[in-house]
């Protein structure tokens, strides 16, 4: 109440005063009140808190009644700005202002608005884009290494999970398996069962009988390479078959003994 007679007293004086040939009471002289009416008659309260003759072009208020401009008063008005006030104005055009511009925002440059980008991580295991649990476990999860299938479509294989698809194939681990074949790994015993006793290949009457026919009968095993005996039907009796058995040629080194297939005895 003091607040309004004062102010009313202040316009009173200033329209005495300028009655009597005083100076008129200028714009932003003195600042707006704290109740209505905040300004005196002919007088609005401005955005600078000043008030001002006439009508602000603003919504700020007049003295007769209205309050100044406040951010946070649901009004974006009296120069505010969504830089000085974005509780009423809103976020400023920009990453984070929940509308994704397709000109200058991206999901890589602003995953707030444009959401996450398709592909490994976005927590989709999408099959149609090759995500597995191999290729993206992050998405998929981790294949089920253990189950006692060989899931190759999942990714397994014996290098990622030995357990179902068993160990890896290598060329001298004394079994013919995985993709070796008799030219890639002779060593492992991948000719034998090819219908040719091939002793370039270690194949005799013991370590290969499917192709060599069974070991000779009688006196073999008495450690004498006897009539009849070779290094293929004999093999503990007599030596070694000669490194060239097999190709076909029965050399000056070759007998019937140490290449019988060469030599045709």
């Amino acid at each position: 109440m003091r607040v309004l007679s004062a102010l009313v007293l202040l316009g009173v004086l200033g329209f005495v005063h300028a009655s009597c040939g005083g100076p008129q009471i200028a714009d932003g002289d003195f600042a707006c009140g704290t109740d209505k009416p905040f300004c005196p008659p002919e007088f609005s309260c401005g955005v600078d808190g000043l008030c001002h003759r006439g009508t602000v072009p603003s919504s700020s208020s007049s003295g007769t009644g209205g309050s100044a401009p406040t951010c946070g008063d649901g009004s974006c008005a009296g120069g505010e700005t969504c830089t000085s006030c974005p509780a009423d104005c809103g976020p400023c055009p920009g990453c984070g202002d929940g509308t994704c511009d397709g000109a200058t925002e991206t999901c890589a440059s602003c995953q707030d608005d444009c959401g996450v980008c398709e592909g490994c991580g976005d927590g989709t295991c999408a099959d149609g884009n090759g995500e597995n649990c191999s290729s993206c476990p992050q998405d998929c999860g981790d294949c089920p290494c253990g189950d006692g299938t060989c899931d190759e479509a999942g990714g397994e294989t014996c290098e990622t999970c030995e357990r179902d698809c068993g160990p890896c194939a290598t060329c001298g681990d004394g079994t013919c398996n995985g993709s070796e074949t008799c030219e890639s790994c002779p060593d492992d015993g991948c000719c034998c069962g090819n219908m040719a006793c091939e002793p370039m290949h270690d194949e005799d009457c013991d370590t290969c009988p499917e192709d060599c026919d069974a070991c000779k009968a009688g006196d073999c095993g008495n450690s004498i390479c006897g009539d009849g005996e070779n290094c293929i039907n004999c093999p503990n009796d007599c030596a070694p078959c000669s490194d060239d058995c097999g190709n076909g040629e029965c050399s000056v080194n070759e007998d019937c003994q140490n290449c019988p297939i060469d030599c045709l005895c």
